[in-house]
């Protein structure tokens, strides 16, 4: 009984500090009519390596505690900013979102390592960033990639959105570059302009 009221009470302490580290973040988020400059599109504004540096530790970090938060039973809800973006869950798996707290891992209790693969950190600010890890089992195999958009809080990171992809649907992932507020919208910026 003893070893069940320790690991309650991280499970309660990790989920409080995510909800107050949540209530943060979102502080840090633009307000409506406002967005990134042309210097963000063009590439004249660009991230420092001191804000590449602070994102990569919050972004692992913030990964870790999503692991161990995966494994508790509705445990992924508390780790998320919004329960939606873009009009569609915050968590999906091979293109299908829902809301984060609904959602079961299928790789958390089968992954012996995680590899972080690639890290962007927004053009438009240094509390924006998008991050991908590949979960491997105990022998070796892929089991996927978890691909990440996160916002800095206290210390850590909350997660925007979290895209798990079987290694079949690898390919489906947004190809990985600057961005200055989501992915993809320097090439959609450029595209406008021509």
């Amino acid at each position: 009984m003893r070893g069940f009221a320790k690991c309650f009470a991280c499970c309660v302490a990790v989920v409080t500090g995510f909800t107050a580290m949540r209530a943060h973040a979102q502080f840090l988020m633009l307000q409506p009519g406002t967005g990134p400059s042309a210097s963000c599109y063009d590439g004249r504004k660009t991230p420092k390596p001191s804000s590449i540096a602070k994102a990569e530790a919050r972004a692992e970090r913030a990964f870790l505690d999503y692991r161990t938060l995966a494994k508790v039973p509705r445990g992924l809800g508390e780790i998320f900013l919004k329960h939606t973006y873009l009009g569609h869950g915050n968590w999906a798996l091979d293109g299908t979102f829902i809301d984060a707290a609904d959602a079961t891992d299928p790789w958390v209790n089968r992954t012996a390592r995680v590899e972080r693969t690639s890290l962007t950190v927004a053009n438009g600010g240094s509390y924006l960033y998008r991050a991908i890890w590949n979960a491997y089992a105990a022998d070796g195999m892929l089991l996927g990639s978890y691909d990440a958009m996160l916002q800095s809080g206290r210390g850590s990171a909350g997660f925007i959105t979290m895209e798990l992809r079987a290694p079949g649907m690898m390919a489906k992932a947004l190809p990985v570059v600057p961005f200055c507020s989501r992915p993809g919208d320097i090439e959609r910026w450029n595209n406008n302009r021509k």
